[in-house]
């Protein structure tokens, strides 16, 4: 044996020398040994044990009642050492039975489940022996494969080979033997070992002969019991490994880190949907406008219809429409029935899981315009054959977890909430609200210039006081109805209503995954209680499984498994903020707007002015309408309220909401490029997600970017596709061939950044949380490398045993095998220790430079200017990175945050192979297997590195590819057309001098 037992005995007996001689001299003191007794000379105390010294004290008493001085110390110095024993015994009896090693030994070496087992399968695959391993790979015929069978045949004549070998070494040593001892009577020193101080002991070498051919007999299956006694280590080391892993997790409890969900999810961001809730506001007014029967009843009632390709469905209850729900009435109970539990069963009866069910589990499209039953075909061209009368609205599903759906149903409700007054079950508001007067306040622009409903008032006799008490609604609040709203009522209807039902849906989703019920007792949610559901969400409260549990199928993967489950991390902070972003969206406004805008778009080399411009009913200098059907009196009318109700909406930044990070944008594309990206959110917010682990901030931060970069590369490539469409139509016209050209630099300035964002997005959301995996995987494999290496290194292992030298058993020689084996054995459980030792490693570092960056990241003076923290407003919210730093350095710190961290992951995560790589050298070994330098190194290297580059590349490509598809087309063809007209001017500019001077005749 490689000394096993004397280094066993070196380290649990070495210190208790001093206790013996101490022994002694008591013994003396007593009478027991005399002066000059052996133990007490320098040469000769060494080889006395305790139970020697209390040997010769028994044997020089006489058991006389003179003596009993004597008999009565020596019996206390015998009771004292047993007692010292038996506590020894009773403390290591107290480790074996404590919780650890509740587990009888064979147990702990032993997988329970070796079905699913990853290192099993592996080896399963690699070396096929059936009833080895017994993992899911060995029940799949044919087992073993013929590969197998072939490498095990292969096996066979290698190791045949190497015991003929052995059996050739022995016979030299007999002849040797032989011949020596015919000749010198005696062994010579060349046959006996060097105890390694130049002294030479008993020879080993017959012991090891019998070794040697022990580890080189054939088992079956073409291995020989080195090979065996391989395998079998590997496995007893992959099974220890697998039950240490499973107890730290059932120690841990839900998840490795320890933690509850709330420090595994980050909280999502405050989102700007101003502009959202303003058209929705537009919306709204098209559909009350239309519904005014007895003032335009020419005009197309809208209502709203569920629509999923050629079906479509009406969304409440009419005469001979059925619908999922009744129509909301006033200061009634609610007629939407979805809650959380219902929701979470995938309840039927459930409104909202039925519209889903209608919609094929997919996005929502809700379409507010009309449909005759009677006339079921009359716009069987519309989408559901329903006409687009008001708008298409989509509310995009984004996955069918959780926290997918109930973010959906947040979003699905809140349009309910403005379109239609719909509340929450138990929710009722009173008639003296403020909210319930603003379907009078949608109607006010087209109440105001409408000549219909002059002419209707006036028929009907109708007073002004008559009109104000019918239309008007709350005049403190709204204003009279000769003039438009006041402003302060949409910014009331802004902050203290409908940003909160907007902010719900995301807060549900996270208190279904962090198990909080965040959205009902956060006061800066739901203040008024009127959005929130009356159940609670947490995954616990509904009944479901949690979502980042270390479940008991990861578990059954055995310790090959550990790196799967830091994955979820990513994936589920990554859906919630898919979730949370998934705001719905317009795709269509009313559909006078949208013809507006279509025909200014053909007749309109350029339109100047903010959003609604491209919505105004008025051709520059005339008072004509950009309307097909301009005798439609209730179409031009309607435009012209709902363009004046649009530029009121969003030509007023102070009808923004308050409470979300915003900073004023910049005329530079570059700089609006980059507002696009970082105006709603910070990379690290040390307030809102401080407790939360960094490895989940982090992968949200990248969800983020990616959707608005993918956001980005849209806008970039419909900037280029209007560029391309203006140089086409610009010809000779240079400030159109001026707009057409700052169009395409909008779209390069917006695809650098969106393209960078995107790469950003990428090494946060997909690598960095895949890196303990990747890592884990390749250590995994690593070891099942070194097996094989053992496999086939383990013959001459056992031929070494004959090579004489060197102490021991092992000798000289053999001694790297053992400690091989003993790698084999402990590598498995040092790869966990080492996993979960980096993700420490990399919350900590992360957390440290979180610390640390925001001081430069927020803090240009090193404190704040007092001048500009006696202005923060409490109000506003403004942040120190508003007054410090600037849009273009918030983004390039970002960008080097982002490597930062990505070093400090690498660095982190490269400890699951560096430690199992050079514990060893703690043991003393110097034998290095190839799980120490392997190829894979180089591979990971260049995943880690390259990866990120090849995949920016990548999307420079797209870029360019972009730019070449919409914009250069465009940009060639009107360059030539620009240059034909510019021929023809030249050639008729031409002809017309030559006509000139051949009038003047040759006189002229």
């Amino acid at each position: 044996m490689p000394g096993i037992f004397p280094r066993l005995k070196d380290i649990l007996f070495s210190g208790f020398g001093s206790v013996t001689q101490l022994i002694a001299i008591i013994c003396f003191m007593g009478g027991l040994l005399p002066k000059n007794h052996p133990c007490f000379s320098k040469e000769k105390r060494n080889e006395y044990s305790l139970a020697r010294i209390l040997a010769d004290a028994a044997s020089g008493i006489e058991f006389q009642w003179k003596y009993i001085d004597k008999i009565v110390i020596f019996a206390v110095i015998l009771c004292g050492t047993v007692m010292m024993w038996l506590y020894v015994a009773a403390a290591i009896l107290f480790v074996l039975s404590s919780p650890s090693f509740a587990l009888s030994f064979p147990a702990v070496i032993q997988t329970a489940n070796p079905t699913n087992d990853v290192a099993f399968m592996m080896l399963d695959k690699v070396v096929g022996i059936p009833g080895l391993f017994n993992s899911s790979v060995s029940f799949t015929p044919p087992f073993p494969t013929p590969f197998q069978v072939s490498l095990q045949q292969l096996f066979s004549f290698y190791s045949t080979g190497i015991f003929f070998v052995a059996l050739i070494i022995f016979l030299y040593h007999v002849i040797h033997l032989v011949l020596e001892i015919t000749q010198t009577g005696h062994v010579t020193q060349h046959m006996s070992d060097d105890d390694g101080d130049g002294g030479r002991n008993f020879s080993w070498l017959p012991i090891r002969f019998v070794f040697c051919f022990g580890l080189l007999i054939p088992f079956g299956y073409g291995l020989n019991s080195a090979q065996w006694i391989t395998l079998y280590t590997a496995k007893f080391g992959s099974s220890l490994a697998t039950n240490a892993w499973i107890d730290y997790n059932y120690t841990t409890g839900q998840n490795p880190t320890g933690d509850d969900n709330a420090r595994l999810i980050a909280r999502p961001p405050t989102l700007d949907n101003s502009g959202l809730i303003k058209s929705l506001f537009l919306i709204n007014s098209c559909r009350r406008i239309t519904l005014l029967t007895q003032f335009n009843p020419e005009a197309n009632q809208a209502y709203p219809y569920i629509v999923n390709g050629g079906k479509s469905k009406s969304l409440f209850n009419y005469p001979g429409e059925p619908g999922f729900m009744d129509k909301p009435t006033l200061s009634s109970p609610s007629t939407y029935n979805a809650t959380l539990p219902t929701i979470a069963a995938g309840d039927a009866s459930d409104n909202f899981i039925e519209i889903l069910k209608f919609s094929d589990y997919h996005d929502i499209k809700m379409v507010i315009g009309t449909f005759d039953p009677a006339k079921p075909d009359a716009y069987k061209s519309y989408p559901g054959k329903i006409l687009p009368t008001c708008g298409e609205i989509t509310i995009p599903v984004t996955s069918l977890t959780g926290e997918g759906v109930f973010a959906a149903e947040g979003y699905f409700f809140a349009v309910l909430n403005i379109l239609f007054e719909m509340n929450r079950a138990g929710v009722t508001p009173s008639t003296t609200d403020p909210i319930e007067d603003m379907w009078l306040a949608l109607m006010r622009e087209y109440l105001l210039t409408s000549g219909s409903v002059r002419n209707a008032k006036t028929m009907l006799g109708m007073t002004d006081a008559d009109f104000q008490a019918s239309y008007g609604g709350d005049i403190d609040l709204m204003g009279p109805i000769t003039g438009p709203v006041y402003s302060s009522y949409w910014k009331l209807m802004m902050d203290d209503y409908f940003r909160y039902v907007f902010r719900i849906p995301a807060f549900t989703a996270y208190d279904f995954l962090a198990d909080t019920d965040t959205a009902a007792t956060d006061p800066t949610v739901d203040p008024l209680g009127m959005y929130f559901h009356n159940d609670k969400a947490g995954f616990s409260s509904l009944g479901k499984p949690n979502p980042l549990l270390m479940s008991q199928g990861i578990l059954d993967y055995g310790w090959g498994g550990a790196g799967l489950w830091y994955n979820k991390l990513g994936e589920r902070n990554g859906s919630l903020y898919s979730a949370a972003a998934a705001v719905p969206v317009i795709n269509k406004f009313p559909m006078v707007m949208e013809a507006i805008k279509d025909q200014r778009a053909k007749t309109d080399t350029k339109i100047d002015g903010g959003f609604c411009e491209k919505f105004n009913p008025r051709k520059s200098g005339t008072s004509s309408i950009h309307l097909q059907n301009e005798k439609n009196q209730f179409e031009i009318e309607q435009a012209a309220a709902l363009y004046a109700f649009c530029s009121q909406l969003f030509e007023n930044q102070a009808f923004n909401q308050d409470g979300v990070t915003r900073v004023t944008a910049s005329t530079n594309p570059f700089e609006k490029a980059i507002h696009m990206f970082f105006s709603e959110f910070r990379i690290f917010d040390k307030n809102t997600n401080k407790e939360v682990t960094p490895m989940a901030q982090l992968t949200s931060v990248g969800r983020i970017l990616i959707d608005k970069a993918i956001m980005g590369v849209t806008i970039s490539s419909l900037s280029y596709a209007a560029g391309g469409a203006a140089h086409m139509a610009a010809g000779d016209n240079a400030q159109a061939e001026a707009f057409a050209t700052g169009a395409g630099a909008i779209g390069d300035a917006t695809m650098v950044i969106a393209l960078l964002g995107l790469s950003s997005g990428f090494v946060l959301y997909y690598m960095l949380p895949m890196m303990p995996f990747i890592y884990f995987f390749f250590a995994v494999g690593r070891w099942v490398k070194v097996i094989f290496e053992a496999l086939v290194g383990v013959p001459l292992w056992a031929l070494a045993h004959m090579r004489v030298g060197g102490p021991g058993l092992p000798g000289s020689a053999a001694i790297g095998g053992y400690f091989l084996l003993l790698e084999i054995f402990i590598r498995p459980i040092l790869t966990v220790f080492s996993l979960v030792a980096s993700f420490a490693i990399f919350s900590a570092l992360a957390i440290g430079l979180n610390s640390v960056f925001s001081l430069v990241s927020e803090n240009l003076f090193g404190s704040v200017a007092p001048s500009l923290s006696s202005t923060l407003d409490a109000a506003e919210k403004l942040s120190y990175v508003e007054l410090a730093r600037g849009m273009v350095d918030q983004f390039f710190l970002t960008i080097f945050y982002i490597y930062l961290v990505y070093t400090i992951g690498i660095g982190s995560f490269k400890l699951i192979d560096l430690i199992p790589d050079n514990i060893m050298r703690w043991s003393g070994a110097g034998v290095q297997s190839f799980g120490a330098s392997d190829v894979s190194d180089d591979m990971i290297e260049e995943w880690q590195w390259q990866l990120p580059q090849r995949f920016n590349a990548s999307t420079g490509s797209l870029g360019k590819a972009a730019k070449e598809a919409f914009y250069e087309p465009g940009h060639r063809l009107g360059a030539a057309e620009k240059n034909r007209i510019k021929a023809e001017k030249q050639a008729a500019k031409e002809a017309e001098a030559a006509a000139h001077a051949k009038a003047k005749g040759p006189d002229g």
